[in-house]
């Protein structure tokens, strides 16, 4: 009798248990998935970051070595050199490593010549053609026609000239630039120039 009365309770027991759990949903902790975020290729952002800075207006400092030489009727060939500085406005558009721009300078020289004789400003107008070696260091060729001045004895004169070049451009932080060129311009009177040329400027 005793043993029956304890096998009733447990069993009431184990059903008040069962019910109880089931009058209480059971709870889960649901974790929801989210998109993995898109890869970004670093070197592809830059090269984005790099072209949009190729591209552009560009305005630059110059300041040079200049050599004029003429060819005199009497005195025969001379030669004289002095410093060159200025500056420079420009646009450059990029087509993937290549590189198409114009622009126009304005320069003055401390060469003078016997007699009084000093070159003046000088004026170009031209454009370059480039090739992007490197993410920070461009090469190029350049062709411009130029007005030289020459002052002397309270008179002035002009010369005419077709200018042609080569150079480097490093690119450098905050859109900034430097580069240096060499250029060489021939007149139509015997008169040429040759210029080493560097420069510092920034794009926008």
């Amino acid at each position: 009798m005793k043993r029956s009365n304890f096998f009733l309770g447990l069993s009431m027991a184990l059903l008040a248990g069962w019910g109880t759990a089931q009058a209480q949903p059971q709870q889960y902790n649901f974790k929801p998935r989210t998109a993995a975020a898109p890869v970004s290729d670093s070197r592809l952002g830059a090269r984005d970051a790099k072209s949009s800075v190729l591209s552009g207006p560009r305005a630059e400092l110059r300041l040079g070595y200049d050599s004029f030489e003429t060819e005199d009727p009497v005195a025969g060939s001379i030669e004289e050199d002095g410093a060159l500085w200025g500056f420079s406005l420009g646009y450059d558009h990029q087509m993937s490593r290549l590189i198409i721009g114009a622009f126009t300078s304005i320069e003055w020289s401390s060469t003078s010549f016997a007699g009084g004789v000093d070159t003046g400003r000088d004026v170009e107008v031209g454009g370059k053609f480039g090739y992007l070696l490197r993410d920070d260091l461009t090469v190029y060729t350049l062709v411009a026609l130029v007005n030289s001045q020459l002052t002397g004895n309270g008179a002035e004169a002009f010369d005419d000239g077709l200018r042609v070049g080569f150079g480097s451009e490093f690119a450098l932080p905050r859109n900034l630039f430097a580069k240096v060129e060499y250029r060489y311009t021939d007149y139509d009177d015997d008169t040429e120039r040759h210029q080493v040329v560097t420069a510092v400027g920034k794009k926008f």
